[in-house]
């Protein structure tokens, strides 16, 4: 929420209600998706042996990573899919009582704020990106029109001179 809040101090180009309404379906689906991953953690890790319990680790980091890169350019999507996974890790860690855990806990802490961080700034890049081709585009558009009219003016300019020394 700190990360959302902070990224959220620029004012944003209106939405319309289609973009609303796919980014309000993405960002359901992508937490469905993230609490069928933090199911893996919170059911398998207590049970795991040792090796197994590092490779369900990895892999929660790893659907962190990816999840929230494959949704940067929707950050309330990556957040909604990085929150739940991130939290079962957390849970599943603290639960494990050992120092070990804590530590990679207190890492996988640093490493979601980090990804969730990154995820808003590529999110505002990517808007800067978009509203500067947009302008550019639309400065391209206006000196297309103006060359128009002004040859336009200038070949009927030509055209009553041609029609006066006809006459």
């Amino acid at each position: 929420g700190y990360i959302y809040f902070r990224h959220r101090r620029r004012r944003r180009a209106p939405r319309s209600a289609s973009q609303s309404h796919a980014a309000r379906r993405a960002t359901l689906n992508a937490l469905a998706l993230g609490l069928c991953w933090a199911a893996l953690p919170l059911l398998f890790f207590q049970e795991a042996s040792p090796g197994t319990r590092l490779l369900i680790a990895c892999l929660s980091a790893g659907m962190l990573d990816g999840g929230a890169l494959a949704l940067a350019s929707i950050p309330f999507a990556a957040m909604a899919f990085v929150a739940p996974v991130a939290f079962a890790c957390f849970v599943t860690l603290i639960r494990g009582h050992d120092s070990h855990y804590l530590l990679i806990a207190a890492v996988l802490g640093i490493y979601t704020w980090v990804l969730l961080r990154n995820v808003f700034v590529s999110a505002e890049q990517l808007r800067a990106r978009v509203m500067a081709q947009i302008v550019t585009e639309q400065t391209a558009s206006m000196r297309m029109r103006k060359l128009q009219a002004s040859g336009l003016h200038a070949m009927g300019g030509m055209v009553t001179g041609l029609a006066h020394e006809l006459n």
